[in-house]
């Protein structure tokens, strides 16, 4: 048996074995990386159990506008959750609102809790799709 320690630990979490293979399941999440299926990605995304949409171009929710959550809109979920990454930080209420007035529950949270409530929604088979800033 090997020892890992404390920081590894902290460092990387492993969420989910894959035992749904015919949606996306984040397998883990790293500080400045995810790894979904067997591609690890390190850039923003926007994530659906059937889609992957990498290279979102967002650096924070501070100006984050309706136009940059288009993508993520068009993929019809019932949730959206927002991952902004190491810490929980919300966009402009405006944006908020909007986003609930089109039906659409939002949800922000850091990333490494957005990705855990993502793969339970997903795996429950609810129209869930995260944006993640990584």
């Amino acid at each position: 048996m090997f020892r890992r320690s404390r920081l590894a630990m902290l460092c990387a979490m492993q969420f989910t074995r894959d035992f749904r293979l015919d949606i996306n399941l984040i397998r883990s999440h790293t500080t400045g990386a995810l790894v979904i299926g067997d591609q690890t990605y390190t850039s923003n995304l926007i994530l659906s159990p059937s889609q992957i949409m990498p290279d979102w171009a967002v650096a924070s929710t501070e100006f984050l506008t309706i136009e940059q959550l288009k993508d993520a809109l068009a993929m019809k979920p019932g949730i959206l959750l927002l991952g902004t990454g190491e810490l929980q930080t919300f966009p402009d209420p405006e944006l908020m609102a909007a986003v609930m007035g089109l039906g659409i529950g939002l949800e922000v949270m850091d990333t490494a809790a957005a990705c855990r409530t993502y793969n339970i929604l997903a795996s429950e088979n609810r129209p869930v799709v995260a944006a993640l800033i990584i």
